[in-house]
């Protein structure tokens, strides 16, 4: 798949329930799953290798660029990550289940 052209476009196809949200709010207790391809694996990692975890995270500079990141599994623990946007944070936040 062709990286995409903005955050909303690529959450689209990676398996994200609801958008990109630029936060690394959530960070205690995270675990790191490793170096992905692309923002849309770390989705894909998050969902099968993180089963008490409800995000993924990344480096921004993955975001809609197809370039290799970091991948964790975070837990927002009842939160909503909209409510935890951080300007210019260097890592953005999904949810990937309920």
């Amino acid at each position: 798949m062709p990286a995409a052209d903005s955050m909303e476009a690529e959450m689209e196809g990676d398996g994200c329930i609801g958008e990109w949200i630029p936060t690394n709010a959530f960070a205690q207790d995270e675990n790191f799953v490793g170096t992905v391809a692309n923002a849309a694996e770390c989705v894909r990692k998050a969902k099968s290798d993180c089963s008490s975890y409800d995000l993924a995270n990344v480096q921004a500079s993955a975001v809609g660029t197809g370039t290799s990141t970091g991948c964790w599994c975070q837990r927002s623990n009842g939160a909503t990550i909209s409510t935890q946007y951080q300007e210019g944070a260097g890592y953005w936040t999904c949810r990937v289940k309920y």
